[in-house]
């Protein structure tokens, strides 16, 4: 191809991906009938019309693009699929339809995401719903060996950590830090999402890299309601962290006396 065929081509690679991306399906769709695009070229970051047309939430560019046997799996500069991208942005039409397309469901991002957890992060229950029912993996861990359900339960989304637990992901699994999902909650002080954690019987006394517990956290951060329910549940009180602390130690060092008067 000659230096100005290319330039030709690029022109029309871009006029048909920016149409994808602004929801224009006329021309999306005259651009493949006249053959003058490529339907898989990418964006200078690596965006697929489809992934644009996913991440936009534009359903009818969607279905034409399916409809001319474009690729499903492809993987931008930080590794999203237009998959990831609906689930993200809780475009769920668009989700199902990808689904009913036999998408690839565990691919994962740069960063080690998959679709589920980052719907799960941005509390996103009915795509959870959805991946799940197609038999997503749960459990796949991150670059960061975090989960769905480590996400959710960070972002204090207990409807979504619900879903998880009923599909029966591994709630003990641990980041590269040692953390597990109760302890995530319990530091960032979801109280909510820690009492359907301990429902469901997960592990209480879990030490992260550091030796600490989810009470420990709890106590740490001056989540007392937390650090009663912990307690309520007959947790370890006098386990200690890597450098001799207690969760009584890290509620007095700092300054929750409320917690160090009502329960030692």
């Amino acid at each position: 191809m000659t230096t100005r065929n290319m330039a030709i081509n690029n022109i029309h690679n871009d006029k048909f991906l920016d149409a994808a991306a602004n929801g224009l399906v006329e021309v999306v769709n005259e651009s493949l009938l006249t053959k003058l695009c490529d339907i898989d070229c990418q964006s200078n970051k690596g965006d697929t019309a489809l992934i644009m047309a996913a991440t936009n939430g534009h359903i009818h560019v969607v279905d034409t693009l399916l409809a001319h046997k474009c690729s499903l799996d492809v993987q931008n500069n930080e590794g999203e699929s237009a998959l990831m991208m609906a689930a993200e942005k809780g475009n769920k039409d668009i989700l199902d339809v990808l689904l009913a397309h036999n998408c690839n469901m565990d691919l994962q991002c740069k960063l080690g995401l998959t679709a589920l957890m980052m719907a799960a992060e941005k509390g996103q229950k009915d795509v959870v719903d959805a991946l799940l029912a197609h038999n997503c993996n749960p459990d796949v861990q991150g670059v960061a060996g975090e989960t769905a359900l480590m996400r959710a339960a960070l972002k204090g989304h207990n409807d979504v950590v619900k879903t998880l637990l009923i599909h029966n992901c591994n709630f003990d699994l641990q980041c590269q830090f040692g953390l597990t999902a109760m302890m995530v909650a319990a530091q960032e002080g979801h109280e909510d999402v820690v009492k359907t954690l301990i429902a469901h019987n997960c592990n209480m006394d879990v030490q992260n890299k550091g030796g600490l517990t989810a009470l420990m956290l709890a106590a740490n951060y001056g989540h007392k309601v937390i650090v009663d329910t912990l307690i309520a549940h007959n947790c370890k009180l006098d386990l200690q962290s890597n450098r001799g602390e207690t969760a009584l130690m890290f509620a007095a060092n700092n300054g929750h006396r409320d917690i160090v008067v009502s329960r030692y």
